[in-house]
């Protein structure tokens, strides 16, 4: 047998750049070659077609010219056969391969080679991981499971560049727990040209590095707080803020807390444990009347142990009425405290609410769960109250009867005396003859000449007492002004303060702080009036108040011992007559009375010294000895 093999160099290089010689002819054959032979070929011809991939061959015989034509299993299965013989075939312009006709005339091998669809999308990314709490960080850190859906949806949101492409697969590639690594196999298709689509398969590879997640690194964070108690009244003051402090500075209940926060409205405070958190806010309940409102946030878990850290939030709310507050009574209410008035003046404020009912005379006391069933706001505040004279005062000949509340409970210390009183106002006062009638509680401490502070029912603009003004009183009388004659007069006692934090905006808090100050001497001077509310705190001695005070006091000793002594009644002259002063110096015997009441009026000293408490502690006492 005779082959004869005939190869076409010129056919094979069409490529742009030049031949270097045979070798490249040879380099260059196509897969698909044609053989000629003069003898019919027999079976083991067919290893010779398998190896050079021979499509036809065409032999001479006697009858004529024979193409034998092999089956498609007699073929690699890897290569592509034309769909009948005689289909019309062109060479590949990089390979020189038969193949249909396409629009680039590049077999797809060649394509596929020359162009990489997996361009511009990392091969590497990195994933970070939370030791503490098995958490991955998407933003933000989220549990997944190993080789779970979510950490492969973590995973492919890691890898840039997906967006270009068509995702077909994405599976995990197994690899060792300790090696910190996360291998993805990805299929991806893309358009190169019309019609025609690539696919390929790659591999990412992804780092787990460890990061802590912030709440991890609070559980690391020395002197964090485990709970916190929001002590919250929604009010535009802070007085009866400053009288919780100074009850809890009493009791030592501030004595557990790791923190003192001050807010804008409030105070708060953060515990160790959650228990001293509790007994706190148990403490203040039995204090005034509140509400609490818990919630916890998950700081850390230890799902082998099944143990969970929890931090612990309770906001105290106190309830927004205050003392000598004007409230307005709901209907429900009105009618479970055996028929009220529509306005009642709040007369104390402690675990109860004490109500005075200035139309009717009685008293109430409302307990904190009927204050939140039936809760109800001030309708006027101190802000509200006008300056009244009394003109005329007499006793009332009604007396007044106590009722007891709904819980059969008399308040006792509400000792009023009842009086018709007959007041001008301040600013109309030598003006104008206009003058108003009315009732009060405070029969046994005013008297004519003294100031009050009273609401103005008739001028009140609110919705709730609208049909209501025929039955209501126009001017009700809530206490007597305190004036001061010596303004610069320091205090002899003080009060102590719980070191607190600061807020941070410094900028924004000048007018808080100039707000604060004037309800912190708002609550000094209520201190000062009230005795029954100094009962409850400590007060200290101002030491140097009382040094300066006691100066003073020597000076004017001093001064009084420095006047000539009489001589005897022998040597002593006549004394001359004093000149009568002036008309316009002579002082009116009205205006001198005016003066002594008002210096009576004035007396600071409403604190006596019995009263007050040292701030010497056990060191000090130890160290003056030690001296």
């Amino acid at each position: 047998f005779f082959f004869f093999f005939f190869f076409q160099a010129e056919d094979g290089i069409r490529d742009v750049e030049r031949s270097r010689g045979l070798g490249d002819v040879y380099k260059r054959q196509p897969k698909y070659v044609i053989c000629e032979c003069k003898l019919w070929p027999p079976k083991y011809l067919l290893k010779c077609i398998k190896k050079y991939h021979i499509i036809s061959l065409r032999m001479n015989t006697d009858q004529g010219r024979v193409i034998y034509e092999p089956k498609t299993e007699d073929l690699l299965p890897s290569v592509p056969l034309p769909a009948a013989s005689h289909a019309t075939f062109i060479k590949c312009c990089m390979c020189g391969t038969a193949i249909p006709p396409t629009a680039g005339n590049t077999c797809l091998q060649c394509l596929s080679s020359r162009t990489d669809i997996a361009e511009g999308i990392t091969k590497q990314a990195l994933l970070h991981l939370c030791k503490q709490c098995g958490r991955y960080l998407a933003p933000p850190w989220v549990t997944c499971e190993s080789e779970s859906k979510e950490l492969l949806a973590l995973c492919l949101k890691k890898i840039k560049g997906l967006n270009r492409v068509k995702v077909i697969d994405a599976a995990f590639i197994w690899t060792e727990p300790h090696s910190r690594k996360i291998k993805l196999k990805l299929t991806i298709q893309k358009e190169v040209r019309a019609q025609l689509v690539l696919q390929s398969t790659f591999t990412v590879e992804l780092s787990v590095e460890n990061m802590q997640c912030d709440e991890c690194k609070k559980t690391w964070t020395p002197h964090t707080w485990n709970s916190a108690v929001q002590l919250r009244q929604r009010v535009n003051h802070k007085r009866t803020i400053y009288y919780l402090e100074q009850i809890i500075l009493k009791h030592g209940m501030h004595s557990k807390t790791i923190n003192v926060k001050e807010m804008p409205d409030g105070i708060d405070f953060f515990f160790a444990n959650k228990s001293h958190a509790v007994i706190f806010n148990d403490f203040l309940h039995s204090q005034i009347i509140s509400k609490v409102r818990q919630s916890k946030q998950l700081v850390s878990a230890d799902l082998s142990s099944n143990n969970y850290n929890y931090k612990n939030t309770y906001y105290i709310e106190v309830a927004p009425v205050c003392r000598e507050d004007l409230v307005f009574i709901p209907p429900k209410l009105q009618k479970e405290l055996g028929g009220s008035s529509a306005i009642c003046l709040i007369s104390k404020m402690t675990s109860m609410i004490h109500l005075l009912d200035p139309i009717k005379r009685k008293t109430y006391s409302i307990d904190s769960e009927s204050y939140w069933s039936h809760e109800f706001k001030s309708i006027c505040t101190r802000e509200h109250l006008s300056e009244f004279i009394i003109i005329n005062i007499e006793p009332s000949d009604y007396k007044a009867a106590r009722m007891a509340t709904h819980t059969s409970r008399i308040d006792e210390s509400a000792n009023y005396s009842y009086a018709d009183v007959e007041l001008q106002r301040i600013s109309d006062f030598g003006v104008n003859d206009n003058r108003v009638f009315a009732t009060t509680h405070l029969g046994n401490v005013l008297k004519i000449d003294d100031r009050v502070l009273c609401y103005e029912i008739a001028s009140l603009n609110c919705q709730e007492i609208e049909g209501l003004t025929k039955e209501l009183p126009d001017l009700i009388i809530v206490k007597k002004k305190r004036m001061r004659k010596r303004a610069n007069q320091k205090r002899i006692w003080k009060l102590k303060q719980i070191e607190k934090e600061p807020m941070e905006d410094t900028k924004v808090n000048k007018k808080l702080e100039e707000r604060n100050e004037k309800d912190y001497e708002e609550f000094l001077e209520e201190l000062e009036e009230n005795p029954e509310l100094r009962s409850k705190i400590d007060l200290y001695r101002d030491e140097k108040a009382i040094e300066e005070l006691a100066h003073k006091m020597q000076a004017l000793h001093v001064e009084e011992e420095k006047e000539p002594r009489a001589k005897p009644a022998d040597t002593v002259k006549r004394p001359r007559k004093a000149k009568k002063p002036k008309k316009e110096e002579r002082k009116p015997k009205e205006a001198k009375a005016a003066d002594e009441d008002d210096w009576e009026d004035d007396d600071p000293a409403a604190v006596k010294l019995s009263e007050l408490l040292s701030e010497l502690t056990i060191a000090d006492v130890q160290a003056k000895a030690d001296k």
